[in-house]
C-alpha cells in the first residue's frame, strides 16, 4: 500500500500530513465522481438517454480537468516540501558548521598562547650555544612538534565541511585533512 500512502521520510511531519491531506482530497474527489457518475442515469425516461450521455462526456471531462489540477497541486507541493526540507539540511549542516568553527576559533586562541611559550622557550632553548648537542636535538624535536601543534590548530581555521575520521576508536573525531579549504579544493 505504500504506492497509496507514500511514507515522506525525508519531510518533516506537518508537510507529510499536508501532503497525506491532499492525497485524501484526490482520492475523495475521486469517488465522489464515480459516485455522481454512477447515480446520474438513475431514473431517465429513454428518450433522455442522448441528453445524459452529452452530461457525461462534459462530467467526464471536467472530472478530468479538476483531478489533474489537483494531481498536480499534489506533485507542486511535494516538490517545494522537498526543497525546504533539503533547505533545512543545508542549513542544519551550515549551523554545525558554523559551531565547529566557533569551537576552533576558541582552541586556537587558548592553545596558541600556551604554543607561543613553548615554541619560544624551545626555540631559545635549540640555539643556546652552552647546550649540548644530544640536547640540542632534543629541544629542537620539542620545537617542531610545537609548530606542527600550532599549524594543526590554525588548520581548524580553514573548516569547510565536517568530514569525521574513519579510522580513529572512540569519540568521533574531524579529518582535518578532508574538512579543510585545500582538500575541498583539490577535490572540486
Amino acid at each position: 500500500m505504500g504506492w497509496l500512502y507514500p511514507k515522506y521520510d525525508d519531510l518533516p511531519e506537518a508537510s507529510r500530513h499536508l501532503l497525506r491531506r491532499q492525497e485524501r482530497l484526490i482520492w475523495l474527489a475521486a469517488l465522489e465522481f464515480i459516485a455522481l457518475f454512477a447515480t446520474i442515469d438513475i431514473g431517465l425516461e429513454p428518450g433522455l438517454a442522448a441528453l445524459a450521455a452529452r452530461q457525461y462526456e462534459i462530467l467526464a471531462r471536467l472530472f478530468l480537468v479538476i483531478l489533474s489540477v489537483l494531481v498536480t497541486a499534489l506533485v507542486v507541493i511535494r516538490l517545494l516540501l522537498s526543497q525546504a526540507a533539503q533547505h533545512l539540511r543545508t542549513q542544519e549542516q551550515s549551523a554545525r558548521l558554523a559551531g565547529a568553527l566557533l569551537a576552533a576559533r576558541t582552541a586556537q586562541h587558548y592553545v596558541n598562547n600556551q604554543l607561543a611559550l613553548t615554541v619560544g622557550y624551545s626555540e631559545l632553548l635549540a640555539n643556546h650555544p652552552k647546550l649540548p648537542d644530544q640536547l640540542r636535538d632534543l629541544a629542537t624535536r620539542a620545537l617542531e612538534g610545537a609548530q606542527a601543534a600550532a599549524k594543526t590548530v590554525q588548520t581548524m581555521q580553514e573548516l569547510t565541511s565536517l568530514e569525521p575520521a574513519e579510522e580513529l576508536a572512540g569519540p568521533p573525531v574531524l579529518d582535518l585533512e578532508r574538512s579543510t579549504v585545500r582538500a575541498n579544493s583539490s577535490a572540486s
